[in-house]
């Protein structure tokens, strides 16, 4: 019981009732408030969560700024996010398996994105949008490709 617990770490006396009803009171609302705080809903990510499958929507870029789609390229492309790993298929075939790293980046033009580097020299920028994903190539005329969930 927490009031006997409370009794014996803070010495309260008979006299002190009200004093310990108001205490009580308010270390469960704390303990409420903490419970309620740490709880997430399954199935929900968090903004900043890169973690998951990405399915590929489109890439624009190149020196002729040109859009492909899987449509237009006659193939699908996904990216998988473990907590260390960083795959990409090709219609629905591994063609590459890499450690990667984030750290997050705020510019004070561009606005919060991710510096991607993979253990196999890859380095994107990668924006995370609610269920969107942007993976900039860091190079001029390169591609920006684009991701949903």
């Amino acid at each position: 019981n927490l009031g006997v617990i409370l009794d014996k770490i803070l010495c309260f006396s008979s006299n002190d009732k009200i004093f310990k009803y108001f205490l009580m009171k308010y270390f469960g609302l704390l303990f409420m408030v903490l419970i309620c705080t740490s709880c997430s809903k399954d199935g929900q990510h968090d903004s900043t969560n890169v973690v998951g499958e990405w399915r590929w929507i489109s890439s624009i870029g190149g020196i002729g700024g040109w859009t492909l789609t899987p449509k237009t390229e006659g193939f699908t492309k996904k990216l998988k996010f473990t907590d260390h790993d960083f795959l990409i298929f090709k219609n629905d075939t591994l063609i590459e398996s890499t450690i990667y790293s984030l750290n997050e980046i705020n510019d004070s033009t561009r606005g919060k994105f991710f510096l991607l580097k993979s253990s196999n020299g890859l380095q994107y920028e990668l924006v995370l949008q609610q269920s969107k994903l942007e993976l900039i190539e860091s190079c001029y005329d390169c591609y920006v490709h684009f991701y949903e969930r």
